[in-house]
C-alpha cells in the first residue's frame, strides 16, 4: 500500500513539474516575442498588399533590367535572409526582387490555413502584379517545387528557373496523420514551436538545415533568426510546415515544363544518380551544375560559385554539349567517351562540354563501314541507377510532352526506362 502511495506522489510531482515547465516555456517565449526585426539585404524596401496580408519585399538594380526573383525556403526562423550573399551582385546586371513569404520575416503573420497553394497563389500575384513581365525564378528549399508549379501553371510568368539544392522535389514531407493534427492544434503547437526557438536550439536547428555539412553558425546569423522565428505570429506557417502541409508534389508536370531550367547542387546533398527519369529527360532545356563540398545551402556555403553558375548561365555561356552525370564524390564529371549517334548525320567536330553540365547531346560522324551486309547500329543512353552508358532495349522513336523527339527503351542492365534524344 505504501508502495503505491509512494509511487501515486512521484507521479504527481512529476506531473507538476511538467506543467510548470511548459508554462515557463510559453511565458518566456511569450516575454521575447516580438523581436526587432531588420533586412540587411541591399536596395529599397517596398509593400505588396496581398489578399492575406501585406508582402515585404526588396528590390535592387536598374529598372530596366532583367528581372529576377528570389525565393527563400519555408521553415523555422526563415527568411529573404538566406539569400544575402547573392541579391548584391546579381543586381549588378539584374533587376532583383527579394520577399519574405506570408508567415516568414517582416511579412505579414496571420493565422490562416497555410498550404503550398497559398505559396503558388502569392507567387503568381506577386509575378503578374508586381513585376509585369516574365521573370527569372531563384528558388531554395519548397519554394522549388512552388517555383516549378507556377512556371507549368503560368508559363507567361516565369522565364526561366534556377533552383538550389532541389532535395524536395524528389521526397515530400509526409507525418502521420495523428501527428500532424498534434502539431496544428494550438496549443501543443504553440509549445512545439516555444520549445524550438530558443537561441540554443535554433543554433542546432540552423545546424540541421546546413546538413550534412554542419557549417559554422555565426553570432549574427543566430540573432537573425532568433528575430526572426519571435515575431507576432510566426508560429502559424512554421507549424504548417513542421506537419507537412507545405509540401508540394510537382515531379509529374515536369513533362509539361519548357522554360529553360538551371539546377545548384553540393555534392553533400544531391547526386545525379538521385535525379528523377523525367527531369533527365528535360534535354537541352536543362542544365545541372555540382559545387564540391557543399550542402543544402549552397547560396550561403558556397555563394561565389553559386553566383558564377548562374551568372553564366543567364548570360547563355552554357555550350550545347553534353557530359554524364558527375560522380557523387566529385563536382566535375570524368569525360566519358563519345557513344555512336543515334542516326547517320554530316560529319562535325565534337564540342567541349562544361563540367558539371547536362545538355543537348549531339550526333557524330558516323564512320564509313566496309564493303558487306549492314549491321543494327546500337543504341546507348545514359542511365541514372547504373550511373553510365547502357544499351538500349527495344528503342521507340517518341515525342514528350515538351515536342522534343526521343528514343525510348529499357535499360539492358537494371530495366530503368531510358531516353536519348534525337533530331526532329
Amino acid at each position: 500500500m505504501h508502495s503505491v502511495i509512494r509511487l501515486i506522489k512521484i507521479n504527481t510531482r512529476l506531473l507538476l513539474l511538467a506543467i510548470f515547465g511548459t508554462l515557463l516555456i510559453l511565458l518566456r517565449y511569450m516575454w521575447r516575442t516580438p523581436q526587432r526585426l531588420e533586412s540587411v539585404l541591399p536596395g529599397e524596401a517596398y509593400i505588396y498588399k496581398w489578399t492575406h496580408g501585406q508582402i515585404y519585399y526588396k528590390v535592387a538594380g536598374q529598372l530596366t533590367a532583367p528581372p529576377v526573383v528570389l525565393l527563400h525556403a519555408p521553415e523555422i526562423a526563415a527568411s529573404a535572409y538566406e539569400m544575402r550573399y547573392l541579391m548584391q551582385s546579381l543586381s549588378r546586371q539584374y533587376r532583383v526582387y527579394a520577399l519574405d513569404l506570408l508567415g516568414f520575416g517582416l511579412s505579414d503573420h496571420p493565422r490562416i490555413h497555410y498550404s503550398a497553394e497559398t505559396y503558388v497563389t502569392l507567387y503568381q500575384d506577386f509575378l503578374k502584379i508586381v513585376i509585369g513581365q516574365p521573370a527569372t525564378l531563384l528558388a531554395s528549399g519548397l519554394s522549388c517545387n512552388y517555383a516549378l508549379a507556377v512556371a507549368t501553371r503560368a508559363s507567361d510568368l516565369c522565364q526561366r528557373l534556377i533552383l538550389l539544392s532541389p532535395a524536395a522535389l524528389l521526397a515530400a514531407r509526409r507525418w502521420p496523420g495523428w501527428l500532424a493534427r498534434f502539431i496544428q492544434r494550438p496549443l501543443p503547437g504553440l509549445l512545439l514551436y516555444a520549445c524550438l526557438t530558443p537561441r540554443i536550439i535554433l543554433r542546432r536547428v540552423l545546424e540541421w538545415q546546413h546538413k550534412p555539412t554542419r557549417l559554422r553558425i555565426t553570432e549574427e546569423e543566430i540573432q537573425q533568426a532568433f528575430a526572426a522565428a519571435h515575431q507576432s505570429g510566426a508560429e502559424h506557417a512554421a507549424l504548417a510546415f513542421l506537419s507537412g502541409e507545405l509540401s508540394l508534389d510537382v515531379v509529374d508536370s515536369l513533362e509539361t515544363l519548357r522554360q529553360p531550367m538551371l539546377i545548384i547542387c553540393g555534392t553533400r546533398s544531391l547526386h545525379a544518380q538521385a535525379l528523377p527519369a523525367n527531369l533527365v529527360a528535360l534535354g537541352p532545356q536543362m542544365h545541372v551544375t555540382f559545387i564540391p563540398d557543399a550542402g543544402l545551402r549552397i547560396q550561403e556555403e558556397q555563394p561565389a560559385k553559386v553566383l558564377a553558375a548562374v551568372e553564366d548561365w543567364l548570360q547563355d555561356k552554357m555550350p550545347a554539349s553534353v557530359d554524364d552525370p558527375p560522380e557523387p564524390q566529385t563536382a566535375v564529371p570524368e569525360e566519358q567517351n563519345n557513344e555512336p549517334a543515334v542516326a547517320p548525320t554530316l560529319s562535325s567536330e565534337e564540342p567541349h562540354a562544361k563540367p558539371g553540365v547536362i545538355t543537348e547531346p549531339t550526333a557524330q560522324e558516323e564512320q564509313p563501314a566496309e564493303a558487306g551486309p549492314a549491321r543494327p547500329q546500337e543504341v546507348k543512353a545514359y542511365c541514372v541507377k547504373c550511373r553510365q552508358q547502357q544499351a538500349v532495349v527495344n528503342p521507340q522513336r517518341v515525342t514528350l510532352k515538351n515536342g522534343r523527339a526521343a528514343l525510348q527503351g529499357t535499360c539492358t542492365i537494371c530495366g530503368t526506362r531510358l531516353f536519348r534524344f534525337v533530331a526532329s
